[in-house]
């Protein structure tokens, strides 16, 4: 058989095809491959977007309580420091305002009270699944610490167990601020 310039087109022509078919292949192969891969991200992305807004409406208003027993604990303080007066924001009003000490005391009892229902309730509804070990123990303490004056509050009056208190509560927002990305 001798090589003709038609027969070394032809030849040509079929290569080209295969070459073009196999990459053709290849490059839909790949394609699909990285379209699975990219749907699969988005999947994640998705459930962790749904993870986290879950998580937030767990952490937000757990942060608010945090919060306000932290100016009811330190107002406290205050107000024996200041002849029974002192001035501490108002949830209610929604702004600062001048309490006696005992009406700081009573609405202590009644964040409190408001905080644990809260921890309680979303602990038994499954919302610590969005808590770290560490943000586990440190609400843990704080929770105890803040029963502690709930039981006690003449440990209100101890500047050092307030420090503690306070401490506890810049722990554990940090932690809960370091989940969301926020430090």
């Amino acid at each position: 058989m001798e090589w003709t310039p038609e027969l070394v087109v032809g030849v040509l022509s079929i290569i080209a095809s295969l070459i073009i078919a196999v990459t053709s292949l290849f490059f839909s192969y790949w394609d699909r491959k990285s379209e699975r891969k990219f749907q699969a991200g988005e999947r994640e992305i998705e459930r962790e977007f749904e993870a986290r807004q879950k998580a937030e409406t767990y952490y937000r208003p757990l942060y608010g309580r945090i919060a306000v027993l932290d100016e009811m604990v330190r107002g406290y303080k205050r107000s024996l420091d200041n002849k029974g007066k002192a001035k501490v924001f108002s949830v209610q009003d929604c702004k600062y305002r001048e309490s006696t000490s005992k009406e700081i005391l009573d609405e202590y009892m009644k964040f409190y009270n408001k905080f644990v229902s809260f921890y309680i309730k979303t602990k038994y509804e499954g919302y610590e699944l969005f808590v770290s070990e560490d943000l586990q123990n440190a609400l843990i303490k704080l929770w105890a610490k803040a029963d502690e004056f709930s039981e006690n509050n003449k440990k209100l009056r101890d500047s050092k167990e307030i420090d503690d208190f306070h401490k506890l509560v810049k722990e554990t927002t940090k932690l809960m601020e370091n989940l969301f990305g926020l430090r």
